[in-house]
């Protein structure tokens, strides 16, 4: 009888518990937070959060996520940017619900929403697409949208914060992180138990160095030292520790001469500005396809999609990443 008592008590205790728990510890959303109430009637508040939704880019098919920042204030209130595209309608991306200082929200904002953190529209494909400024609103919680579909060819072309081209050096991200002080316990205050980036790790490692080099003779090579790290890094990560160094050469390589004739195009694009988009795309889509067929006559299917994110013989468009009718930028 007395085992029966506790088991009964037990229950209670964990339903009341929980009316009070579930709320908070549910997926990301300002709803379950709002007019919130615990078993006694009294209000539940969460702790101030940030997190990444995703949905298909631009188009239902899209094998591209779209990603948007969403953030809640401590009255259950939310806000959302949309990083060139969408900010509603999507799911929350794994890996990226944080909590956050009760005065980080508008920290947030500021690091995905406004220059120089924002970069303009008609620079999009040059710094970066919706995945680097998602990740410069994740920036102070070492979070990545890293589980986000075309991720893996998106950082690979784009870095983790975005290529800084050097004519457009006032939006690179050490830039944007001079103009936005950090909340103090940035890092710190995130999922419990949940490991920071090795990207961000990788950025943070090079960042004041940059710093230190900001000129058109030095940075370029101090910002080829934090490329090829990222590179390596994506190699392992992907690939495994024991995959063939001669690959990764060969793999290296291509992404290099990609890079190289990318800076050529992005220079050009910042010539006919979006009266020459069209033209510009397939040139650009031709480059990245190029990259890929390259390294697809050596790379096995399963090689090429962990590495890439795609499956061997899928052409990039990267119309994949660029907004549609009805789409806000």
């Amino acid at each position: 009888m007395k085992i029966a008592n506790r088991s009964i008590w037990f229950w209670v205790w964990f339903w009341l518990t929980a009316a009070v728990i579930l709320p908070c510890s549910a997926l990301a959303d300002c709803t379950a937070c709002t007019d919130s109430q615990d078993s006694l009637g009294i209000g539940v508040s969460c702790p101030p959060r940030v997190w990444v939704e995703v949905l298909p880019a631009f188009f239902e098919k899209s094998p591209a996520d779209h990603t948007y920042v969403k953030a809640m204030k401590e009255n259950g209130a939310c806000e959302a940017w949309p990083c060139f595209g969408r900010d509603s309608g999507g799911k929350v991306l794994l890996d990226t619900d944080s909590e956050i200082p009760g005065d980080a929200v508008d920290v947030v904002g500021r690091l995905v929403d406004t220059p120089p953190c924002k970069w303009p529209d008609h620079f999009y494909l040059i710094i970066g697409v919706c995945h680097q400024l998602a990740n410069r609103g994740l920036y102070y919680t070492g979070d990545t949208v890293h589980r986000a579909r075309m991720y893996r060819w998106s950082s690979t072309i784009y870095n983790t914060y975005g290529a800084c081209f050097w004519p457009l050096k006032k939006y690179c991200v050490e830039r944007c992180l001079e103009h936005v002080s950090p909340w103090p316990q940035a890092i710190s205050a995130r999922r419990k138990g949940a490991p920071v980036s090795p990207e961000f790790i990788i950025y943070r490692k090079y960042h004041q160095v940059m710093l230190q080099s900001w000129d058109a003779e030095t940075y370029p090579a101090v910002y080829r030292g934090y490329q090829d790290a990222l590179f390596r890094y994506y190699v392992d990560d992907r690939l495994g520790r024991d995959f063939s160094r001669e690959k990764a050469s060969m793999l290296k390589k291509h992404r290099d001469e990609t890079l190289e004739a990318k800076a050529v195009l992005d220079r050009k694009m910042l010539e006919v500005g979006m009266r020459g988009l069209e033209d510009m795309i397939g040139q650009y889509n031709s480059l990245y396809n190029t990259m890929l067929i390259r390294s697809g006559e050596w790379l096995t299917e399963k090689e090429f999609f962990d590495f890439f994110g795609l499956k061997k013989g899928v052409r990039i468009d990267v119309r994949w990443f660029l907004p549609t009718e009805g789409d806000s930028r």
